[in-house]
């Protein structure tokens, strides 16, 4: 099962405001929707085997875990996307909650025996890791990337940070582009 985290310092989950105006929110939302849909003979479809891990230590609980085997309705925009989280935060849906920060998500994913990457435009070109495991995880920043102390944890950790590009990227946009690479639809030259 692949994995995505998702980092950021400044988005938090209000009912009462616009994604947008919740620290951008709709930035995490939209890569959450990356992670979890695919476009198969035309249709949007619920992706299988993606676990999406949402971290915004301003949040209550802090750690958003969203696995797409437990999903029952395919959500698509973002504001499905937040009904859902919310509905799930309090008490109801297919979404776990939890207490913690970026170093308890890193634990984790090696305990599970994840190959962990951190995605970042100076990193080693990715087509040099190929291919990738079924249990693979990517670490992503928001807007802002990820802040000094994420950076020093993922190199204490021992991390590889990988690049898809000298291109920037928006962070849905790479969740986008590493979910076909896995799927094989991206290839690169050997």
């Amino acid at each position: 099962m692949r994995a995505f985290i998702i980092k950021s310092d400044t988005a938090y989950i209000d009912e009462e405001k616009q994604a947008f105006q919740s620290g951008r929110l709709d930035v995490v939302l939209n890569s959450i929707l990356a992670a979890i849909i695919s476009r198969r003979a035309g249709k949007l479809v619920a992706r299988r085997n993606v676990v999406v891990i949402a971290v915004m230590p301003r949040n209550d609980p802090p750690i958003i875990m969203i696995n797409s085997n437990k999903l029952h309705d395919l959500i698509i925009n973002e504001a499905d996307l937040l009904k859902f989280i919310s509905k799930a935060r309090n008490g109801g849906g297919e979404l776990m909650g939890a207490q913690g920060n970026m170093e308890t998500v890193i634990h984790n994913l090696k305990r599970d025996n994840y190959a962990i990457f951190y995605l970042h435009e100076k990193g080693i070109p990715i087509s040099n890791f190929l291919p990738l495991s079924d249990k693979t995880a990517f670490i992503l920043g928001n807007q802002d990337g990820l802040s000094q102390t994420d950076e020093r944890l993922i190199k204490r950790q021992g991390i590889t940070a990988v690049s898809l590009g000298s291109r920037p990227y928006m962070t849905w946009e790479c969740v986008a582009i590493l979910n076909s690479i896995l799927d094989g639809a991206i290839s690169f030259p050997s």
